[in-house]
């Protein structure tokens, strides 16, 4: 990261965009990456989760510090969510829509770079770029077919 987004902090928002009834090799991948990008955060960092519900999209929960206490209450949601599943339709649009929402919305935002980070696992990620984003960039991981999660990580630290 930049020094200034060290000083600053980044928002990032994270949309898991996953098929229902994942095989317990995804849903493990899933989780180590997820416990990667968090543990990558640092405290002045913020970060908050999008998922598909059936036709529409949720905010799991809103933007949250990364200190030890946002890290583990995040992790935690998101291993409920993943432990749940979802009736997903792959509305990959209704979800950027929330995640635009979310940094849109924001409070405070001066000197602070957003982003959001796609994680599907469903092959419909080119509805993703059709939306517009302005200056906010977007990352898409498709999450599907023989796909290595080491490969993952490392395009997150990049």
């Amino acid at each position: 990261r930049r020094e200034d987004d060290r000083q600053h902090g980044v928002d990032i928002v994270v949309i898991l965009d996953i098929r229902p009834n994942l095989d317990i090799r995804t849903w493990q991948q899933l989780q180590e990456i997820m416990y990667f990008l968090v543990g990558q955060l640092s405290p002045m960092d913020r970060l908050s989760v999008v998922i598909e519900s059936l036709y529409n999209a949720d905010k799991l929960c809103r933007l949250r510090l990364m200190n030890e206490g946002g890290k583990r209450d995040i992790l935690k949601l998101v291993n409920i969510h993943l432990a749940i599943g979802t009736d997903s339709e792959g509305n990959i649009v209704a979800c950027l829509t929330k995640a635009l929402q979310v940094i849109q919305g924001r409070s405070f935002s001066e000197g602070r770079k957003p982003a959001i980070i796609l994680l599907s696992t469903l092959d419909a990620t080119d509805d993703a770029l059709q939306l517009p984003l302005g200056d906010v960039p977007l990352h898409v991981f498709a999450l599907f077919g023989d796909w290595d999660p080491h490969v993952v990580l490392k395009e997150i630290v990049n």
